[in-house]
């Protein structure tokens, strides 16, 4: 009796404790994948705040047409003391987003990546970008650039410029100066205030 005891006996108490640790693991999976589901919804939330505030700030080209139509609120609302004076809207397209997040660092290891650091990573990097978000670029820091391409494609996206530019901007904050050799491209402007000095006696448009 003690010998059969003795073989059944490891068996059993080696049944047991691989039952114990598969429980163990099972909690510990399904404890650390909820937290991650709360950390992630809290990213969600952030970054879709982040997109939803850029979407606002930086408004479409019909959105801007319709403020000038209707004469919103929102007409030459921004001015020169906001810090993203002249940040202008060129299209939509993935944006960093302004959450601190830092990857998990690579080490070498001969075992199996834990799937579960892999839900952290893919977590990580889903919260990196945000899509379909306007892209800016700083007419302030970047004083100098050009636009190459079509001429009908360059003269829509220079007139989306423009018109973003008169929406949100008053022309005592801004002046535009066109110097063309093809003045019939931008003959629109020559009414603008922003094309005139304060006493409306100088037109700054010259070809």
């Amino acid at each position: 009796m003690s010998l059969v005891g003795s073989l059944i006996w490891p068996n059993v108490t080696k049944a047991y404790r691989n039952k114990k640790n598969k429980k163990r693991e099972e909690k510990r999976v399904n404890t650390y994948r909820q937290y991650l589901k709360h950390k992630e919804d809290n990213l969600r939330f952030i970054c879709e705040n982040q997109r939803d505030t850029l979407l606002t700030n930086n408004p479409s080209p019909r959105e801007c047409l319709d403020i000038v139509q209707n004469r919103k609120l929102s007409l030459w609302q921004r001015n020169i003391s906001h810090y993203d004076f002249l940040y202008t809207r060129v299209g939509l397209g993935e944006v960093k987003t302004n959450i601190d997040l830092e990857e998990p660092e690579e080490k070498f290891s001969i075992d199996e990546e834990d799937f579960l650091m892999l839900e952290y990573k893919k977590v990580i990097k889903d919260s990196l970008q945000l899509e379909d978000t306007p892209v800016c670029y700083s007419l302030v820091n970047q004083q100098i650039g050009a636009v190459v391409g079509k001429e009908d494609i360059v003269k829509e996206f220079m007139d989306c410029i423009f018109l973003q530019i008169l929406a949100l901007y008053s022309y005592s904050d801004l002046k535009i100066v066109v110097y063309s050799k093809n003045s019939d491209k931008w003959d629109f402007l020559k009414t603008v205030p922003h094309c005139w000095n304060n006493e409306h006696t100088r037109r700054y448009f010259a070809t």
